[in-house]
């Protein structure tokens, strides 16, 4: 399945984030994502029903308040990257 936001497979295991880095301050785990299979420290493709909001903490695509059409804070993929446990 290609990600229509990096256009990078998604199930293949060179694929380690949506963006192009990964930080590796948040790995916690070795587990991949077992939605959007980024690795530990990456972020996660949109949609991913692992993602949590970089500030309230509940699922994104459950529309937070903090979604990406929030008129104030909004939720920042790169502060909420996989950590590697459920």
């Amino acid at each position: 399945m290609i990600c229509n936001c990096c256009l990078q497979e998604m199930t293949d295991l060179a694929t380690l984030s949506c963006e192009s880095d990964v930080d590796t301050d948040v790995i916690a785990g070795d587990r991949r994502c077992p939605d959007c299979n980024v690795a530990p420290g990456g972020q996660h493709h949109p949609g991913c029903d692992m993602e949590r909001c970089s500030i309230c903490m509940a699922q994104v695509i459950m529309g937070c308040p903090h979604s990406y059409e929030a008129e104030d804070e909004i939720h920042d993929g790169r502060d909420a990257r996989w950590a590697g446990l459920r």
